[in-house]
């Protein structure tokens, strides 16, 4: 049995070994093998735990109650750049850790030595420490105290953790920019819709704290669609560009009515632009911030040497009772289209009546969705008649509404609407294909040999947004019907909107056969070029004209150069809106060849229609129809 340890020790190397009592029953010879083998296993198990913490991928030391350096392994000489040599005896604190934190050491030191045997004795830090040659670098650090009965001995554990903390910061910035992204606009670097709302939220729950008010600027840029399709998408962006700078400098050059935040203006559309206006004492205070806005516009823009004139538009929104960020915006876009249908370059303040006229939207377009969903919609047909005698040689079909409360409503009460809401695309391909099957069932009483047509109404909207050649196309599948006796008229607004488009669709529709026709010519923006581009074959003169014919010599005259110009283009000309036998007299006379209006009968249900039908077999001159 070994016995206590006592003074005799001798240190050999790094290692410290003590000479031991013996049993007096023991023999000297076997008490010294016993000696040797214990040192033996000593010196082995010391050495090859010295290699292990050489080999070892941290830094390691130990230290003395006192802090000097006892041992010090090859990963502590790369980290801190003191040999084995030089740091043995050193004060471990004052070699590698700033002042600053030597009396943090210490009290760590001290609290250690006061842990029971069993507890948990160490202490993990991250801290950065200090190089032999003045640099520093981040380590995490852990100190722990020898679990043996008494020992004031410490192992310090050092890791590197530079790597690691850049790591750390890359994820960090990825996380920032990524957020950063989703809550700005790539382009102008503004806030975007997700942003703009939290703010405005935040600014409604200031301004009921401190009974101020608050109000939203919704801008946009007047007819911005025509900067790209006349310039093109690049000066388009450079364009928004510019405005959001220009809007911005104006709030922070003008008065105290906006704080010059950095999220105070926010893109959330192509050319759309919110301002947040907070802290306002009144709601009056908006408008002269909307009026700066719009003044920001009136200098030209330049965009790749070409200066650009352009208009702002502004609607402007106060929070009433319940009000929330969604709904300020809302409102604000609401009181913009006023802005616009104003003639835009201004600004609309959302109010009451406004309010009233959108509910009364929303709900009449509700109803007009339903109304295609439950078949409300029929088509009336108006007679086209030939001028020299009479013959019904066609009819206009006219869409209708039968509502369930207001009863039976024309174009006029429905059609901007589904303009404007989009409706008008799937209410066109039902009137094309409910057109041609009454035509179908008229053909069949008439004979295969009848020229009547049906003309149907096109809208600018479908032309744009619909594959209309392919509807074409299957609906002339779908019916037996000669392609000549559809015609698809086409007001001037289609020709003003992406005109390449509109060449290209109407040319494959003529292709298919089918006869195209302007309607209201003369009314809007008529040039003779659309004549010479499109390949029209009718042309419709517009009731304007004829109600003036024999008492308003301008409207004789344009009526006359209208036909004279039709038939020398081998167009076929009808005038619609004749209402009186003298107007049928005069359009005679001036050689127009078909005829449509009140003289000759009214819109009609398609049964009605069918009572006036008798089989004609008209021949009109050039490309008229039915040829």
């Amino acid at each position: 049995m070994w016995g206590e340890p006592v003074g005799n020790t001798r240190c050999e190397g790094r290692f410290t070994i003590t000479s031991y009592v013996t049993d007096p029953s023991v023999s000297p010879n076997t008490a010294g093998r016993h000696l040797r083998a214990a040192e033996s296993a000593l010196v082995a198990g010391e050495q090859r735990l010295w290699e292990i913490l050489e080999a070892a991928p941290v830094a390691f030391a130990s230290t003395d109650a006192e802090g000097l350096i006892l041992d010090w392994n090859a990963e502590a000489e790369l980290l801190f750049g003191w040999s084995r040599a030089d740091a043995l005896g050193r004060n471990f604190a004052s070699t590698v850790l700033p002042p600053a934190l030597h009396g943090a050491y210490q009290r760590e030191l001290s609290e250690l030595l006061e842990v029971r045997d069993g507890d948990r004795a160490s202490r993990v830090a991250e801290l950065t420490a200090l190089r032999k040659d003045d640099g520093d670098c981040p380590v995490e650090l852990t100190i722990s105290r020898v679990p043996a009965d008494g020992s004031h001995l410490f192992r310090i554990y050092a890791r590197d953790i530079s790597a690691q903390r850049q790591a750390d910061a890359d994820r960090r910035f990825a996380e920032e920019q990524l957020m950063y992204q989703s809550l700005h606009d790539p382009l102008t670097g503004l806030p975007n819709r997700a942003f703009l709302l939290d703010r405005i939220g935040h600014a409604l729950s200031v301004a009921r704290r401190d009974s101020s008010t608050i109000a939203v600027l919704y801008c946009d840029v007047d007819n911005f669609k025509l900067v790209n399709d006349s310039l093109g998408h690049q000066a388009g962006d450079e364009l928004l560009v510019q405005v959001s700078r220009r809007i911005q400098d104006a709030l922070r050059h003008g008065d105290s009515l906006v704080r010059p935040r950095d999220d105070t203006v926010a893109r959330i559309g192509a050319d759309e632009f919110v301002v947040l206006c907070e802290s306002l004492s009144a709601e009056r205070d908006a408008a002269g911030i909307a009026e700066r806005v719009i003044a920001t516009a009136i200098p030209p823009f330049d965009l790749a040497g070409e200066r650009l004139f352009v208009r702002l538009s502004v609607g402007v929104a106060t929070p009433s009772a319940g009000a929330t960020g969604a709904s300020l915006i809302r409102d604000a876009d609401t009181a913009l289209h006023r802005a616009k249908e104003r003639g835009g370059a201004r600004y609309e303040v959302f109010d009451a009546d406004i309010r009233t006229r959108v509910v009364n939207r929303i709900r009449r377009e509700n109803d007009l969705r339903e109304a295609l969903e439950s078949d409300q919609l029929c088509l009336y047909y108006q007679p086209i008649v030939a001028v020299p005698d009479g013959a019904i040689v066609g009819a206009e079909a006219l869409m209708r509404w039968e509502h369930p409360q207001h009863g039976l409503l024309p174009p006029s009460e429905f059609i901007t609407l589904a303009e404007a809401s989009g409706l008008i695309v799937p209410m066109g391909r039902w009137a094309i294909q409910e057109a041609c099957a009454q035509l179908t069932e008229w053909q069949s009483s008439l004979g295969a040999g009848s020229p009547f047509h049906v003309s149907v109404n096109v809208s600018a909207r479908q032309v744009a947004e619909d594959d209309l050649t392919t509807l074409i196309t299957e609906t002339l599948q779908r019916y037996p019907i000669n392609p000549s006796q559809l015609i698809l008229e086409v007001t001037e607004s289609i020709l003003l909107s992406d005109t390449n488009a509109s060449i290209a669709t109407l040319g494959q529709l003529n292709d298919l056969g089918v006869r195209l026709a302007l309607d209201d010519f003369g009314t809007g923006y008529s040039s003779l070029s659309y004549l010479r581009f499109f390949p029209f074959n009718v042309l419709k003169l517009d009731r304007s004209f004829i109600s003036g014919l024999g008492h308003v010599p301008a409207d004789m005259q344009i009526a006359a150069a209208v036909i004279e110009m039709a038939r020398a283009l081998a167009m076929t000309v009808i005038a619609e809106g004749v209402e009186t036998p003298d107007q049928l007299e005069w359009i005679r006379r001036l050689g127009s060849h078909l005829a449509q209006g009140y003289h000759f009968a009214p819109p009609m249900p398609a049964r009605e229609f069918s009572d006036l039908l008798e089989p004609v077999g008209l021949q009109l001159p050039g490309r008229a129809v039915g040829a």
